[in-house]
């Protein structure tokens, strides 16, 4: 019975006079008065005070509540509010005189820490009526706590116990579960929730004479993503773990990978749950496409719509760890601008099926900066998606002109006419090995530059003659020694010879241009 109920019944006992008919008029009356300003207690406290001799009955103490941290063992009392963060399926056992005993373990958390509360027999079963507990509002009322494994402090309830689960859509406690892209290093436990990003793989792998299980995916949220790795017993509990399911992570560990990227790692120590549906404050990720300038080496992931402007085949390497593993390098461009891509085990015998010109849909690729140059990483947790729909509108790549070119880590695209006859040589590079460079100028309406092709590109460039116009997609500039531009080929250039040299070819306007200009400097 409520405060309010309980002073109208005194209200009634001491005045045999009035009905509960009247005494609920007097109080409407108060809070009319009042133009909303008295709440149904206050009114009933005021009608009180005018019809009934004596003191008011006083009001119970309010209730205790404790926080987590401060839980310690051996409280008969005790009373909490907390999240429910994980739980168990409810246990059978028997007790010592024969008779059946039930037990539901739940694991609570506010702001100040977690608990593990045991729920026993008829509590139990209270518990469990309720279903799924995991990420609900719950108060325990008269518990006691014990001394558990570990000496951590355990929360138990029992008969006099009252548990009480809030009906009201739950809201997420950013005190306990963290946005992804908050999180830093370093940090004794990841807590977070998030929505997979990428279809997870389960593999096997055998270590030290031990064979094991991982499973590899990829969450999300509106403030970015980040590797989900569960190993062994994890991972065979999380093997139904499926695309845009929302997963919650407790007590995750923060890792690095041979890349030096960072990753969620669970094991028996973690909790993992599948929720049902997300709490109120969750703000599932949207996946945006971005402009190729506009990737940031600090953002987690990226996603991004490009073109094929290059790409080379697949090579076998070794990894730190001793592992041989396929990657393949593959250039693409929109209309900002280029970056080199690398595609890694099976996404790397997707150049097979490519062309130049073909559109990719790239989602979850990982960028890294180099020397100041920024390339994609697309992993197993990416998706590549081969846009071969008729209807998929063309990407012009963008071309740059000689003397607009600011950026040493840019990758660029040039255009021009050869104005040097190429030149071949041979140079030592790392571990003792030589290589074949051929070196020429081209020209544009801005100037020109000296271009050099390295390995697989020196001898389709050997073929060049002066005269000819090309373009090239993929070009990395560094200052030359007399201070002129200075290009040079990557991996996955690509070479376009749009015009051959010929004798009998008009110059170009832009020949026609620069010979102008240089020949009234040497009037002048």
């Amino acid at each position: 019975m409520s405060t309010t109920e309980e002073l109208i019944k005194v209200i009634l006992t001491q005045r045999k006079d009035l009905t509960l008919e009247k005494v609920q008029a007097l109080i409407e009356e108060k809070i009319s008065n009042a133009m909303g300003l008295l709440s149904e207690d206050g009114a009933v406290r005021l009608v009180a005070e005018e019809l009934m001799e004596g003191p008011l009955p006083q009001e119970p103490p309010p209730e205790l509540r404790m926080d987590i941290g401060r839980l310690t063992a051996g409280l008969n009392d005790v009373t909490i509010t907390a999240q429910v963060v994980s739980g168990e399926a409810e246990k059978e056992f028997t007790k010592q005189d024969g008779t059946t005993g039930r037990l539901v373990k739940l694991v609570l958390s506010d702001k100040t820490g977690q608990v593990s509360c045991a729920n026993w027999d008829t509590k139990a079963d209270e518990v469990s009526k309720y279903g799924n507990l995991v990420g609900r509002t719950i108060t325990i009322k008269h518990g006691y706590t014990r001394p558990g494994l570990n000496d951590a402090v355990e929360l138990h309830t029992g008969e006099r116990s009252e548990i009480i689960v809030s009906d009201k859509p739950e809201t997420l406690d950013r005190t306990i579960f963290k946005p992804i892209g908050s999180i830093k290093e370093p940090t004794l436990g990841v807590n977070v929730i998030g929505v997979v990003h990428s279809q997870p793989r389960l593999y096997q792998f055998g270590k030290e004479g031990k064979e094991g299980t991982v499973l590899r995916t990829r969450i999300a949220d509106d403030t970015g993503s980040i590797p989900l790795v569960a190993w062994n017993e994890k991972a065979e509990e999380l093997k139904d773990l499926k695309q845009d399911d929302i997963v919650q992570v407790r007590n995750g560990k923060l890792r690095r990978n041979n890349f030096g990227h960072r990753e969620i790692h669970v094991d028996g120590r973690a909790k993992v749950t599948i929720l049902q549906n997300p709490p109120a404050g969750f703000t599932p990720p949207t996946r945006q496409n971005v402009k190729i300038s506009e990737i940031k080496s600090t953002a987690s992931t990226v996603s991004m719509i490009a073109c094929v402007a290059g790409m080379m085949a697949p090579q076998e390497v070794k990894r730190k760890t001793g592992e041989s593993v396929l990657v393949s390098k593959v250039l693409l461009g929109d209309e900002t601008g280029m970056v080199s891509a690398s595609l890694w085990d099976e996404r790397a015998k997707l150049v097979s099926q490519l062309k130049i010109g073909d559109i990719l849909k790239i989602e979850d690729a990982v960028p890294t900066e180099r020397f100041g140059q920024i390339t994609i990483s697309i992993g197993k947790n990416a998706t590549v998606q081969h846009m071969t729909d008729p209807q998929t509108p063309p990407i012009t790549v963008k071309v740059s002109k000689i003397k607009e070119i600011t950026s040493l880590s840019a990758i660029v695209a040039i255009e021009g006419e050869i104005i040097e006859e190429p030149q071949t040589r041979e140079v030592m590079v790392g571990g003792g090995t030589k290589v074949q460079v051929t070196s020429t100028k081209i020209r544009d309406e801005t100037g020109d530059a000296r271009i050099s092709f390295w390995r697989a590109h020196s001898s389709e460039a050997s073929k060049l003659r002066i005269g000819a116009r090309i373009r090239i997609y993929g070009l990395s500039q560094r200052p030359g020694l007399s201070g002129e531009n200075e290009f040079n080929t990557i991996q996955s250039s690509n070479l376009e010879v749009l015009t051959n040299a010929n004798a009998g070819t008009a110059p170009t306007e832009e020949t026609q241009l620069l010979e102008k200009t240089e020949n009234a400097g040497t009037e002048a």
